[in-house]
């Protein structure tokens, strides 16, 4: 996995086309994970398998039932803020 700043990204956004999976920092600090997607790639499948397993993730770390009410309330409000049709 490589590293680049989000200046980096900015001038030359072609950086990301290498294939690469590609943590971005700002101030050094991480704030988004790159990563390719092939041909016939479903973005939004991946983007939700991810969450899925950010959610495992917190769960192992912590099992505690409120931090278990909380992600239950987020997906909540996702789902209803995606069964609403975008407005532009």
């Amino acid at each position: 996995m490589r590293t680049i700043s989000s200046r980096e990204l900015k001038n030359n956004p072609a950086l990301l086309a290498s294939g690469e999976i590609t943590l971005v920092t700002s101030r050094g600090k991480p704030v988004a994970l790159c990563l390719s997607l092939n041909e016939g790639d479903d973005p939004d499948s991946l983007a939700a398998a991810i969450l899925s397993l950010r959610v495992q993730l917190v769960q192992k770390k912590h099992p505690d039932t409120e931090v278990r009410g909380e992600i239950t309330a987020v997906r909540v409000v996702r789902r209803k803020s995606s069964e609403q049709p975008w407005r532009a």
